[in-house]
Parts: structure tokens; sequence; C-alpha cells
């Protein structure tokens, strides 16, 4: 089954404007979750899904930089980028990440892509958000999945947000992680909504490295100590 992730990501983020490009700890927020999606050992082909707006040309200009594939479509339809790439590349399988995520953990990705591979009565997975630290997680999910939400919900909300109707209404699964050291019960933030956030994830790479910084994370939270 072709694999493809897609990262949506866009310069018009209200709460903090052209965070995909924003500095952090020495690499833009989007290179460092290209980084962590390249990183997905079953995945084929990576894209940026960028929209068409002109402040998304940075985006594009940067995806060309590093040798991205980079899609630009509807601002708002959201969905749409996702079913264009899938239907133009032949996917079976998509992989959902967002572009405000630098720890996205590959493990969980590969995890969800081989059970969905393996069952092909499930439509959609991802990791239960009660074993993992928000902002770590990817959705996968089939193309069949992906068309019938296309055709068959029209709401702004599954436009936006892509997966609700799959959540709600068709074969989804959560699982464990396999990875003992990558599960956690106590709750934590990772992703960048905010300054603060963006000055949170500046300090923990600062405090804990650029390599296996998730684990190392998870580590500090599961034994009680001071986090950042």
């Amino acid at each position: 089954m072709k694999v493809i992730t897609i990262i949506q990501a866009r310069t018009t983020s209200s709460r903090l404007p052209n965070k995909a490009l924003i500095d952090v700890f020495g690499k833009s927020l989007l290179e460092r979750v290209i980084h962590q999606a390249k990183s997905i050992k079953l995945t084929d082909e990576v894209w940026v899904a960028t929209s068409t707006h002109e402040n998304d040309d940075l985006i594009e200009i940067l995806c060309d930089r590093i040798n991205v594939k980079c899609f630009r479509g509807s601002l708002d339809d959201v969905r749409s980028r996702f079913y264009q790439i899938a239907r133009e590349r032949n996917g079976e399988l998509i992989v959902r990440v967002t572009a405000d995520n630098p720890l996205t953990e590959p493990e969980y990705a590969d995890q969800l892509i081989s059970f969905l591979q393996e069952n092909e009565y499930y439509d959609y997975a991802r990791i239960a958000k009660d074993n993992v630290v928000d902002g770590t997680n990817s959705e996968v999910f089939t193309a069949s999945a992906l068309e019938k939400s296309v055709n068959n919900y029209s709401d702004l909300g599954n436009m936006e947000h892509v997966t609700p109707a799959m959540i709600r209404d068709m074969n989804m699964i959560e699982l464990i992680p396999a990875n003992k050291d990558l599960i956690t019960e106590k709750s934590y933030f990772a992703g960048i909504d905010t300054f603060q956030d963006l000055l949170h994830l500046t300090k923990i790479y600062k405090k804990l490295g650029e390599q296996n910084t998730l684990k190392n994370l998870i580590q500090l939270l599961n034994e009680h100590k001071e986090t950042i």
C-alpha cells in the first residue's frame, strides 16, 4: 500500500502569525516537522500541503530550498488539499501531520501505518491520546475513507479539520504505543500555538537536546521529575 505523509501548513495563523516559518532553537518550525515526517520509515512520500494565499509563497520557497514536495490548494478547505494529493499520487494510506507539532513522533506513525496495512477493516487509526504527550501524535487513514468524507460531509468542520467524520462515523481505532519508552499518562502539551508555546519548546530543546527529545521528555514526566 502506497503511503503518503502530508503536512498541512500555513502562514496565516491568527494566534502566532507565520509560525510555520518561525525559528525554534535554530531551525524553522516547519523544517523540524518535515524532519520528523521524513523519519517515518514506512512512508513513501512526504508532502507539504499549503494554500494559494500569497503569504504562503514563503512556505513553497522553503520547500524548494530543502527539496520537499509542496502542494498548494484551498486556504479554507484543508481536506481538499489532502484529497487532491492522494488522488494525484495514488496514495492508499495517508498520514496527517500538522506543522505546529515539532515533536511529532515517527514511531507512532509507523505503528499506525503497519496496523492499517495488516487490518483492512479499519479506516482510521491514531495513538490513544491518554498515552501520549499532546502535540506528538499523528493520524493515519485510508484514501477510501478520505474520499467518503469528501463525498458525504460538506460541513466546515470536516473541510478545516479533515478527520472528524472518520473519527465519529467510520471504523476507527486507538492504539497503545508499542514502545514503552514512548508511553506517558501525564498530561503535557508540546505543540506550538502561541508565543509562550514557542518559548516552551525552545527551552525543551535547550535542556533535552535535539536527539531523542520526546523520549527524554517522557522519561522526565514518568519519573515525576521537574520538567520544563
